[in-house]
């Protein structure tokens, strides 16, 4: 049997599958660089967002409180940093401002460690794909000058309830005027109800 051009069938059928993987291959490498430019950089460009937006909240926050006076001298901070076991990824985030092939590969092959990782079943975004878990957040409570003690369960159980419960309506507070300031809208209301009892 041959081929309309002449060809013997075997050497056309051997030909076509040649052209056809080609082809596939090709098809393969688009497809990659699709995920790469598109899909992979549009999910670095949103981690990185949201990494430099939660810093830059939390930075605006301490600066309130640091500006706050409660009592005579007692001052409240916020301090924070990224958890050991998730330090290197958002440093890889962070740097990817580029995109270079380097900061591609790092980032790839870092996707693809938390993808491993994930659960086979769960509806909730998982820890790894969840920067609100990235970092360590401690309150400090210290003087005018001090730079203040960890306020920690067992010391901010100390005190009478409302006692205990100013450094959270501080935190709110100053979140709250964050928010009011970004917001455009002209009633700004804040309403609390013991909010913090028992």
């Amino acid at each position: 049997i041959v081929h309309r051009t002449g060809q013997p069938l075997a050497a056309f059928l051997e030909a076509f599958s040649a052209q056809l993987l080609e082809h596939e291959s090709a098809l393969d490498r688009d497809r990659q660089k699709l995920f790469k430019e598109v899909i992979q950089g549009h999910l670095a460009r949103k981690l990185q967002r949201e990494i430099l937006d939660l810093e830059q909240t939390v930075r605006e926050v301490d600066r309130l409180l640091k500006a706050r006076v409660f009592g005579r001298r007692t001052r409240y901070r916020i301090r924070f940093h990224p958890r050991p076991e998730h330090a290197h990824f958002i440093s890889v985030v962070k740097r990817l401002a580029a995109f270079d092939a380097t900061g591609q590969a790092e980032f790839e092959a870092e996707i693809k460690d938390r993808l491993a990782s994930l659960p086979s079943e769960g509806s909730d975004l998982p820890e790894a794909f969840d920067y609100r878990h990235w970092y360590e957040f401690q309150l400090m409570m210290g003087g005018e000058t001090d730079e203040g003690v960890e306020l920690k369960p067992t010391k901010a159980r100390l005190g009478s309830g409302g006692e205990q419960a100013v450094p959270k309506y501080i935190i709110i507070l100053a979140m709250a005027s964050l928010l009011f300031r970004a917001s455009e809208s002209s009633l700004r209301v804040l309403l609390f109800d013991e909010v913090f009892y028992g």
